[in-house]
């Protein structure tokens, strides 16, 4: 599975040959430690096993946050339906500048995998209307964007691995700030816990292209 493969492929359709006999339901309720365990048990603890572990729980639970959003209000829903497109975008696009600014490495089809899991448990969150663990607000967000654009502007151009570009990182790192004011523009009209959670993806999402989180993700999340 390409590191950059829309979750949407992987929710399309359920192989329980793939998932060992767990369908979606049965992945959820044993937990993500429950479920990396069996999984990992079954393909091994490498960098294959524990990201097919992690997208194949993050696909249940975007098989769960489908379901349980037909029950939310239909404002909440379609700013839901905006709002994940986006993050899938976003998603993606930071990967490709943490790649990039961090020179690759198979690392990074693991770091992939477990920000889809991030991913769907902010929509997971929208859904239930979860409390925040912290308010947050878009200045956060905007000036880990300016550090990350300083850190890849002080590098010179023979500098970076000669598979990327700096002028391709730069124009990657202005998509991500269109992504994000789409993303804020929906966020308003949310509650502040749920807007809390869309910002707080946000800025996991710069995070990380940063390559703050550990290199493997300490092998579990």
């Amino acid at each position: 599975m390409g590191l950059f493969l829309p979750l949407f492929v992987v929710a399309a359709g359920q192989d329980l040959k793939e998932t060992h006999g767990k369908a979606n339901a049965q992945i959820l309720a044993m937990g993500y430690e429950k479920w990396y365990d069996f999984y990992t048990g079954k393909e091994g603890e490498t960098t294959y096993g524990m990201s097919r572990a992690n997208y194949f729980y993050a696909s249940a639970l975007k098989w769960s946050n489908d379901r349980a959003a037909t029950k939310l209000s239909s404002a909440l829903q379609a700013q839901i339906r905006t709002l994940r497109p986006l993050f899938v975008k976003l998603n993606e696009t930071t990967l490709r500048i943490g790649r990039a600014f961090s020179g690759g490495g198979t690392m990074w089809t693991l770091i992939g995998s477990s920000q889809d899991v991030t991913l769907e448990e902010t929509v997971q969150a929208l859904v239930k209307g979860s409390k925040s663990k912290a308010p947050m607000v878009v200045s956060k967000v905007e000036r880990e964007m300016d550090v990350l654009q300083k850190e890849i502007s002080s590098h010179e151009e023979t500098e970076w691995n000669k598979e990327f570009k700096r002028s391709d990182v730069l124009k990657w790192l202005d998509e991500c700030r269109s992504l994000f004011r789409r993303v804020v523009a929906v966020a308003k009209k949310l509650n502040r816990s749920r807007s809390d959670h869309v910002l707080a993806f946000c800025l996991d999402c710069i995070e990380v292209a940063r390559d703050k989180e550990p290199a493997l993700v300490d092998s579990k999340r």
